[in-house]
């Protein structure tokens, strides 16, 4: 039977973390120097895909941390005993907190605002409606994609 300290990732499951949490922090960029740079560019569609951008930016970011920390950790062969893990699992250290809280906030951002994209896109096309140009439509996208998700974070820890 393997113990906690023998169960390891296979170097190619990394290796495709880091490659894809990279691609997706320099595509990240890339939209943001777009929407900043050119002035055709800045139009409401744009400016929700730059919102989700964001969450997928914390996503990518957190996900690269965790990966970061778990190589460090095997690839330094920091030993735990079975009541170091028990107390990780019971008192996880701050940093896999935050890096959870991160993580999890940020995807449920990014399901959030895929969400209103589609609605946008939706009554846009179909309907032919400027819904998301009215103020209370704004209010209303940002409290759903950004407060929703930070109210069940809050609710869990």
């Amino acid at each position: 039977m393997s113990t906690f300290n023998d169960l390891q990732l296979p170097e190619s499951v990394l290796i495709c973390t880091y490659v894809s949490c990279s691609l997706s922090i320099l595509g990240a960029i890339i939209i943001f120097v777009t929407y900043c740079t050119v002035p055709e560019a800045k139009n409401q569609t744009r400016r929700l895909l730059l919102y989700l951008t964001i969450a997928d930016l914390l996503n990518a970011s957190g996900n690269l941390f965790g990966a970061i920390r778990y190589s460090y950790i095997h690839r330094h062969h920091i030993p735990f005993t079975s009541e170091q893990i028990q107390e990780l699992c019971e008192h996880p250290k701050n940093v896999c907190t935050m890096q959870s809280l991160v993580t999890t906030f940020s995807s449920l951002a990014s399901f959030s605002w895929t969400i209103i994209i589609g609605l946008h896109i939706l009554l846009t096309l179909v309907y032919q409606s400027e819904w998301c140009f009215t103020t209370i439509s704004k209010i209303l996208a940002h409290c759903a994609s950004w407060g929703v998700p930070c109210k069940f974070i809050c609710s869990i820890t």
